[in-house]
């Protein structure tokens, strides 16, 4: 089966309790929507579990970019605003190796996945895209093509809140579901969009606690099944 997750952020208990929960095995596959770092305080520990999967693919969040920037360009202002300082602080105690095989799997992420069953195709991004109706009619290669990668990894309204793409449903993290709303005023861990119903949001704010009802979520794309874990912290 194959499964995607987004904005780990460290929470690495409420990680494996959601493997356990999915009863993940070497035949399944798991796609990482991004933020597997920063924020909480296992943000290595998850992030050197997923390298070690060869069934667990990542891409770009804007935290690991953020890691990139900070490692690589000594630009670390802003990863440190965004609760890079834990992680740096973990990374203290690993060596040189560790460090350059981490930072070296980071500048290799890609930016989105595809996956396709009998009746969905399905486009996993970290945050979303910016559709530009020019661009109707065009191959997804075409669209994908025209990305902005900040807006891959940063952009929140000005996608939530229009059309996605003609065809596909796009799963996506970074905007934490807490503060998304269903039709009849809900917040459910797991967020379909009601408007357009083309996209699912899966962030559930796990690093964030049980006082804001932090939830790790996973689907299954074969299925559309859910699972949350709930932060008890």
């Amino acid at each position: 089966m194959t499964y995607c997750i987004s904005d780990i952020h460290g929470c690495y208990n409420e990680f494996e309790k959601l493997l356990s929960a999915v009863s993940f095995t070497d035949d399944d596959t798991l796609y990482i929507l991004g933020d597997a770092v920063d924020r909480g305080y296992d943000s290595l520990k998850c992030l050197l579990r997923i390298m070690d999967a060869p069934n667990m693919h990542m891409l770009m969040g804007n935290h690991e970019k953020l890691m990139i920037n900070g490692l690589k360009y000594d630009d670390k202002l802003d990863w440190f605003y965004n609760g890079g300082k834990k992680t740096l602080d973990e990374l203290s105690n690993y060596n040189d190796d560790v460090k350059n095989k981490i930072t070296e799997y980071l500048l290799e992420l890609p930016y989105h996945f595809t996956y396709e069953t009998e009746t969905t195709k399905f486009l996993l991004v970290h945050a979303g895209i910016r559709v530009n109706p020019a661009l109707a009619g065009e191959q997804l290669e075409s669209i994908m093509a025209y990305q902005n990668l900040d807006d891959l990894i940063w952009i929140r309204e000005s996608f939530i809140n229009y059309p996605g793409l003609p065809g596909y449903t796009i799963i996506f993290g970074h905007t934490p579901t807490q503060y998304l709303r269903m039709a009849d005023g809900s917040s459910p861990p797991v967020w379909h969009d009601e408007t357009f119903g083309d996209k699912i949001a899966i962030d559930g704010g796990c690093v964030y606690g049980i006082a804001n009802r932090g939830a790790l979520n996973a689907i299954c794309l074969d299925n559309m099944k859910k699972f949350t874990v709930y932060n008890k912290n």
